[in-house]
């Protein structure tokens, strides 16, 4: 039987910890793999999002302070954030390797709010919203419909590709893993 690694949080610890003993450049190298090989991935799930407002009460408008452009839409940054298992990250008893990160702009928070608008609803008035935040999901519902209970523009999409990152991110940390065997013998 072929030696076997499996992907655990206290073996990736191992490993990013070896690399970074064995070669610092090694472990610089493993987040860039990490990173390019998921790349494509983030490219094509920021296409998904729209570059204008999906509804014009977020459109930039002419009012100044920062109170102006709190819920203005812009296209958030997005980035591969490489933590390779930082124990500070950790929720939920789980530690991310790699995650996928969209971020608002600074000082507006119009794709947080969009993407999750009617996700869930708690709140005092019916189905949780007051009527201005119905009328706005209902218009949003029209032009950009939810696929999905958690999201409109990125996680529907995401999920779906979600086994297939899984298994590029834990092909690339087993060959990390092999590298480092091979170093240490």
């Amino acid at each position: 039987m072929p030696a076997q690694f499996i992907l655990r949080e206290s073996n990736v610890q191992q490993v990013v910890r070896e690399l970074k003993g064995v070669e610092g450049g090694l472990y610089k190298q493993l987040r860039a793999d990490l990173r390019e090989t998921l790349k494509p991935t983030l490219v094509e799930l920021q296409a998904r999002i729209p570059s204008q407002a999906p509804l014009s009460g977020f459109s930039r408008n002419k009012a100044t302070g920062p109170e102006a452009l709190r819920y203005t839409w812009a296209k958030p940054n997005a980035k591969v954030i490489t933590d390779l298992g930082n124990p500070k990250q950790a929720a939920g008893g789980q530690i991310p390797l790699v995650s996928l990160n969209f971020k608002d702009a600074k000082n507006t928070a119009g794709f947080t709010i969009l993407e999750l608008a009617g996700s869930k609803n708690i709140g005092r008035f019916k189905r949780g919203l007051a009527p201005q935040g119905r009328a706005m999901i209902d218009a949003l519902n029209q032009r950009y419909p939810q696929r999905s209970s958690s999201g409109r523009f990125v996680l529907p999409y995401a999920r779906p590709q979600r086994p297939r990152m899984v298994a590029a991110v834990t092909e690339i940390i087993v060959r990390y893993a092999e590298k480092i065997g091979k170093r240490l013998r």
